[in-house]
């Protein structure tokens, strides 16, 4: 399937289809992939979409339990949709068109091109995952109840369908239909289908042997009620007597919300929980959003150990495949998964106590845990302090600040005024603001230190002198130092180390815009000031000093020299 060939066939859609959606899509695209591949596609050349699937349930058994699910109104819903596009794939697609090895899966194609267009999450497939997560769900076996409620990862059903019987259960029914015709055209005889809505989750009262879900994206039942993905996971703790595995957000891992921490809590007791996946930016095609797979077994305890594994490093990329907004994993990520997954502890995985994650906070991210050598020794050097941040600087957050069209002038300070010394230069973005608006809360005073807590984690800056019209922008909050034992110099340049820099990025959160909490925030360590140390870190500064000057002089002539 040449990829332009689709495109043309995708344009005509547009043309002549506006209100075809991929349901529609993924049924044209099967039926003509499968009467390609069974040699059937010129016969049935001048065949309508309804007379190919009488055709086809009539005649080849993978088709002939769609007789219980596919009525003649449906057949005509999907064939008013699709009527010229159907045609065209047909004739522009596949008539006359070599497929040779290096040509994808139509399926693919095509709900990724329609993926980009309706920002759907629908159908998209990650092969390399697919399989080494079915291979752990199953342990080998066949003949398995299979359960996969809300799914939209398309190649994991696929995968399960293969030896098993599958019960497929989603809110929309023709979405649900589109992929059970998909799944007959791959040859798969044992499915059923089941119309189900979230706040119906207790309607199937058989159990299953395994699960996998990868359900709609931090949706909530009703108002200020818990995440479905949390009710979907205790349901199927109770369903399910094997394995499962649900694939959600990472902030269902780390956010310090009482109820996700409380959820948290509650399945780590259960020891039920096994491994816990983090996937990459990209992982979900055309989006940054960064996930889990949260791997349960219902027949074995953890022996109060979780194994995380750590896939959202960029090591983990197959760049050959992957795109700024597509990720496919290489080799040896796969490896990792599947060591991982067996808690055989590997350079992405890692194997922690129960007594350790609630250190932590019951906090379930991989990335916390999985630390790179540099990190590792950069948190033992860390960890050697021995007083709380906390208690020894006043924190304080700021405001979002919005621009007035009139008011006093102020100026915005971001991480690009910080030099390299880390002071703060003269910021550059002008505001208006009242005196009386909330922003005033973001004034800076001289002896201020910044610190960043979004997107340049790390990122630490002094206010050296006094200033009335400085404004904090909301990424960093603002830290006081309190405890007059402590000079302001010396927790300035513990905050801005290398090694402390190194660290904090270890306990930020997300892929997309890296966070660190507050909680974290206020429990980072620092070494406690002696005279020795003050004044070897004064005589560290005063050399820095002249070396920044030595270099900004240096910088300053070459620059001369390249003038003709």
């Amino acid at each position: 399937m040449k990829y332009n060939v689709l495109s043309k066939a995708l344009d005509n859609l547009r043309n002549h289809g506006k209100h075809t959606k991929i349901p529609e899509i993924i049924v044209c695209a099967s039926i003509c992939d499968y009467l390609k591949a069974n040699n059937l596609l010129k016969e049935r050349l001048s065949t309508n979409l309804s007379d190919d699937f009488v055709y086809l349930i009539d005649k080849h058994k993978s088709f002939s339990q769609l007789k219980d699910h596919l009525t003649d109104r449906e057949i005509r819903f999907f064939e008013q949709n699709t009527e010229l596009f159907y045609k065209e794939l047909k004739e522009e697609s596949f008539v006359g068109k070599d497929l040779d090895a290096e040509d994808q899966d139509i399926l693919e194609i095509v709900s990724n091109k329609l993926i980009s267009k309706t920002e759907s999450f629908d159908f998209f497939s990650k092969k390399s995952f697919a399989p080494a997560i079915t291979s752990w769900l199953t342990e080998g076996k066949t003949g398995l109840k299979a359960y996969s409620p809300f799914n939209n990862l398309f190649d994991i059903d696929t995968e399960l369908s293969a030896d098993n019987s599958l019960l497929i259960a989603t809110t929309d029914h023709y979405s649900l239909l589109a992929k059970m015709i998909y799944l007959c055209c791959k040859g798969r005889n044992s499915i059923s289908l089941l119309s189900l809505t979230p706040m119906d989750l207790k309607t199937p009262t058989n159990r299953f042997d395994i699960a996998f879900s990868f359900p709609p994206i931090a949706i909530r039942l009703e108002k200020h009620s818990d995440f479905f993905e949390i009710k979907l996971i205790e349901d199927l703790l109770e369903r399910v007597s094997e394995r499962f595995c649900v694939i959600t957000i990472v902030g269902m891992s780390n956010s310090s919300s009482r109820g996700l921490n409380e959820f948290r809590e509650k399945i780590i007791n259960t020891g039920k929980l096994q491994s816990v996946v983090e996937l990459p930016g990209g992982f979900v095609p055309f989006s940054g959003l960064s996930c889990l797979a949260w791997c349960f077994d219902c027949n074995k305890n953890n022996n109060g150990n979780v194994t995380f594994i750590d896939l959202s490093r960029n090591e983990c990329k197959d760049k050959k495949n992957s795109g700024r907004t597509l990720f496919e994993f290489n080799d040896y990520a796969i490896k990792n998964l599947t060591n991982g997954l067996n808690h055989k502890e590997d350079e992405l995985v890692k194997n922690v106590s129960l007594n350790e994650i609630k250190a932590n906070g019951n906090i379930l991210t991989p990335s916390r845990y999985v630390l790179s050598k540099e990190e590792q020794e950069a948190k033992n050097k860390i960890l050697q302090g021995d007083t709380k941040l906390s208690d020894v600087v006043e924190i304080l957050r700021t405001q979002i600040i919005r621009p007035l069209d009139d008011g006093n002038t102020y100026y915005e300070v971001s991480a690009s005024d910080i030099n390299q010394m880390g002071v703060i230069e003269n910021p550059s973005r002008i505001i208006l603001q009242t005196e009386d608006n909330v922003s005033q809360r973001n004034l800076l005073k001289k002896d201020d230190i910044i610190f960043a807590l979004k997107g340049s984690i790390g990122k630490v800056g002094l206010v050296t002198e006094e200033q009335d019209n400085w404004l904090l922008n909301q990424s960093f909050v603002i830290l006081r130092v309190k405890n007059k034992n402590w000079p302001v110099e010396f927790v300035f340049r513990q905050l801005k180390s290398n090694n402390m820099k190194i660290y904090l990025q270890s306990q930020a959160i997300g892929s997309v815009i890296p966070s660190l909490s507050v909680a974290d925030l206020k429990d980072i360590p620092l070494v406690s000031p002696t005279k020795e140390l003050i004044d070897e870190q004064k005589r560290k500064h005063e050399r820095q000093v002249e070396l920044t000057k030595q270099l900004h002089e240096i910088t300053a002539e070459l620059e001369e020299l390249n003038c003709f």
